[in-house]
């Protein structure tokens, strides 16, 4: 049950962070429909929302938007297991999950 309050936690500070960057130009999407503008949208306001630091915010948003599309964000879809996923690679980048506000 921690793990999932985890992802919750998570997911509220991913979502309004990656809604904001989507308001951003579209200039050469990648795969995933993220510009290059957006992603480092994303990772600045990962560092002024002091997240992390550079190193960490770039880590791991370059990790959330190669596996998870521009539109899983915008139409909130994602299971349980996408959850655990960005948990996962929070983790790996070491930001801090209980810093978020």
């Amino acid at each position: 049950m921690n793990k999932f309050k985890n992802v919750l936690m998570m997911a509220a500070f991913i979502l309004p962070v990656l809604f904001i960057s989507t308001s951003c130009s579209d200039d050469d999407d990648d795969d995933n429909g993220w510009s290059d503008a957006e992603i480092e949208a994303i990772k600045a306001e990962c560092v002024s929302e002091e997240q992390g630091n550079q190193e960490q915010c770039d880590c791991f948003y370059d990790k959330v938007t190669s596996e998870f599309s521009k539109s899983q964000f915008e139409n909130e879809d994602f299971s349980e297991e996408d959850g655990l996923t960005i948990l996962e690679f929070a983790i790996d980048c070491d930001i801090d999950i209980f810093n978020f506000e």
